[in-house]
């Protein structure tokens, strides 16, 4: 006889000596339905809403078949005791699983009232006797298709009343449909749905729907209903369920229109719950115990559900796009399993495809260093990745552009800036050479145009001076004589008084430029350095940027100093 064997009866023979679950005033009713209603602390605490849910021994009774979602053998015992009446019951059940299978499971449930008084309409006591009802339950479930189970079985009751004896046998069947472990991904509902019904008269039919609500990692909700149908009527149960860590459940819900609160604690081998109900009747407090002894088998194949759960919601996040949310469930998975190559293939992908999508994103906001980054950080997990190459080169070439751009941006401004100065001291065709210099390296740039067109304007404008007399003919044409013939001097002070009537009439400007310059040299060969300097300077005032003026200038003021010093 093996372990799983020797659990099964010895859970039975528990049955005989524990006392369960029962809530009622009016004996000859609750006696025969509360079995159906009020069945498990955890399920009484989620106010009967048990037939579209999957839980341990607790929902034999509700659905036929829940037992095959269990995948570890075990059996439950408990005790409640309905406070303002003299009411016991006895109730143990038991799950025995041969998985994958399917799943047995029974339940035994004896309840009695001793003394009841039997009174008659005026009030009279007319005899007392004794109440007691017992209740068989066995199933079978199986697995129909992946998260489906389908189960039957039926109910065996017999009844006494003083010394009367009444018995039935109610055949049942159910059907449960359930979700993953958890949800896909956090934040979505997930249901399950189930039925059960008696096939016999007089026909019952439950219905119920569960949804669970996953927060994190440990946190998560379930909101339950259930509806009871029979020929004359429909009843409601309605159930909430919070885990605010993975061991501890905080429940409610509706039975008959009558708030039930409960509580639960699960470790490995033992699950722990307590449900409190406040009816017509009085207090009733509801607690039991389930134990498991197959747990090493059940903890292996819970680390298996939670690793594939993992490496799921891992595989529908990389579906969807969101590879951040896929490391965290590969990394989780493997915290689970540390050596599993698939998860670490698959946290290797999550990865590489992360750093080029992010690495995309850094491209097209045009933070080209972040992006290399992360390319070469999908290089790194995965060398031949052709998607990250290509992108490497094109950033690349990018930057190179970008820095090309960058230098002929601060060659045109440079180039604009001589330009704005000639302009602001009158010195119109320099300025015009400039603009014009910018325009040629970036002809699509307006307001270089428009300054070009506006230069135009003024020279057009500067152009038309007044009738050239023969006096300023005289004095240009005796600048250009004392030019030629190396009279500096006397071509600066003819041309300075050309430039001061008129103009700059034909070339005057640039002949008076050079006769400053090679003046300035005669006078830096006498020694005269500051004369030098004084007349270098007037080349400035004409060409502001004139690189052999700013030169000599340079060199001179320093000789200068050295002889000051």
């Amino acid at each position: 006889m093996n372990k799983y064997h020797l659990t099964l009866i010895i859970s039975y023979l528990l049955f005989s000596i524990i006392p369960s679950h029962i809530l009622s005033s009016e004996y000859s009713y609750y006696l025969s339905e509360s079995i159906y209603n009020l069945y498990g602390a955890r399920a009484v605490g989620l106010g009967g809403a048990y037939t579209g849910y999957y839980g341990g021994t607790d929902s034999l009774i509700y659905n036929p078949a829940s037992s095959s979602v269990i995948t570890r053998t075990g059996a439950t015992i408990g005790y409640c005791r309905l406070v303002d009446f003299d009411m016991q019951v006895f109730n143990g059940a038991s799950i025995l699983t041969f998985y994958p299978y399917g799943s047995l499971g029974a339940l035994f449930h004896r309840s009695w009232v001793d003394d009841i008084e039997l009174r008659d309409n005026n009030g009279n006591l007319i005899d007392t006797t004794d109440i007691s009802y017992n209740f068989i339950h066995l199933e079978y479930s199986f697995l129909i298709a992946e998260k489906v189970s389908l189960g039957g079985g039926f109910n065996y009751i017999f009844r006494y009343f003083g010394d009367e004896k009444d018995e039935e046998m109610i055949p049942n069947i159910g059907l449960l449909t359930f979700p993953a472990s958890s949800p896909l991904e956090r934040g979505c509902f997930l249901p399950s749905f189930g039925f059960s019904m008696c096939i016999s008269k007089p026909y019952k039919l439950r219905l119920g729907m569960a949804f669970d609500f996953q927060f994190s990692k440990f946190r998560k909700m379930a909101i339950l209903g259930d509806i009871l149908i029979t020929k004359d009527f429909l009843k409601p149960y309605i159930g909430l369920e919070v885990k605010p860590h993975s061991a501890v459940s905080i429940r409610g819900g509706l039975m008959d229109k009558q708030p039930i609160i409960g509580f639960g604690y699960s470790l490995m081998q033992y699950d722990i719950s307590y449900a409190f109900a406040m009816r017509e009747s009085g207090q009733t407090h509801l607690f039991d115990v389930t134990f498991y002894i197959s747990a090493d088998r059940y903890k292996k194949e819970k680390m298996q559900e939670r690793y594939e759960r993992w490496t799921r919601e891992g595989r529908y996040h990389m579906s969807i796009g969101r590879f951040d949310l896929a490391i965290e469930c590969f990394l989780n998975a493997l915290d689970i399993k540390p050596e599993s190559k698939e998860a670490i293939a698959l946290l290797n992908t999550a990865k590489v495809e992360e750093y080029i999508k992010n690495g995309r994103d850094y491209y097209s906001n045009g933070d080209y260093e972040k992006a290399l980054k992360s390319f070469n950080d999908a290089l790194s997990i995965d060398p031949d990745n052709g998607r990250a190459k290509g992108y490497i080169t094109t950033i690349e070439e990018a930057i190179k552009k970008r820095a090309e751009e960058e230098r002929k941006r601060k060659e045109i401004q440079e180039l604009v800036d001589k330009g704005r100065k000639h302009l602001e001291i009158g010195n119109y065709y320099q300025a015009l050479r400039y603009y014009k210099e910018a325009q040629r390296l970036d002809p699509s740039k307006h307001e270089i145009s428009q300054m070009i067109s506006y230069i135009n304007g003024l020279i057009a404008e500067m152009e038309k001076p007044p009738e050239i007399t023969a006096e300023i003919k005289e004095h240009y044409t005796r600048g250009i004589e004392n030019y030629n013939a190396g009279n500096m001097l006397g071509a600066i002070r003819e041309l300075e008084i050309v430039m001061g009537k008129y103009g700059d009439y034909k070339d005057t400007s640039e002949v008076l430029i050079q006769s400053y310059y090679y003046y300035g040299i005669e006078r830096y060969g006498t020694g005269d350095l500051e004369g030098a300097i004084s007349y270098w300077k007037m080349i400035l005032k004409i060409d502001p940027d004139n690189p052999s003026a700013l030169g000599l200038i340079d060199r001179a003021e320093k000789e200068l100093k050295g002889l000051n010093e």
